[in-house]
């Protein structure tokens, strides 16, 4: 095992190059830069304990170590934003599809708890809609999802069942 003054000595003598490292990614896949070079010090222990002198130079694996960690995280993030772009779009093209006079009508004809229970459906929250993205975008993800919403709030079980069968009875 390294001693901590090892590897404050490795890390003292490629400082530089993780900061390059760092910057040369920022400036192509931009980011928070100091976010950045802290995940680039993270990285960079990494790269000390997992070296093996028989393959390359340090300051070569180093490098590597930092950019495609760094690029595993950015990769990351672009596929969690795709994915909530994905499902803000759908969830806007069903409000659209189901926003017209008949839905209007039929939501007025509804009791209090059943158009809350609809307009939870119809508008969901970022939790709600991190919870569609990750277990699916079925029937049966959408009514847990609006249920446990609506137990958040405080409601019963028996008052949630009230409101969608209410709801069934009008569709």
């Amino acid at each position: 095992m390294a001693t901590q003054k090892a590897i404050e000595l490795s890390y003292e003598n490629v400082k530089n190059l993780v900061h390059d490292t760092v910057w040369k990614f920022h400036s192509r896949y931009k980011g928070d830069i100091h976010e950045l070079q802290a995940q680039g010090v993270e990285h960079f222990f990494e790269a000390y304990y997992s070296y093996n002198p028989d393959k390359s130079a340090f300051t070569t694996w180093v490098r590597k170590i930092v950019w495609l960690r760094l690029l595993d995280q950015k990769r990351k993030e672009m596929k969690f934003h795709n994915a909530l772009k994905r499902a803000h779009m759908d969830i806007e093209s069903i409000h659209t599809r189901f926003y017209c006079p008949d839905i209007q009508k039929l939501v007025s004809s509804l009791g209090d708890d059943a158009s809350v229970a609809v307009e939870v459906a119809l508008n969901p929250n970022y939790e709600m809609k991190r919870t569609i993205i990750a277990k699916g975008k079925s029937a049966y993800v959408m009514r847990r999802v609006v249920k446990e919403e609506l137990k958040r709030k405080g409601w019963t079980k028996v008052r949630i069942q009230k409101a969608f069968e209410e709801v069934r009875r009008a569709l």
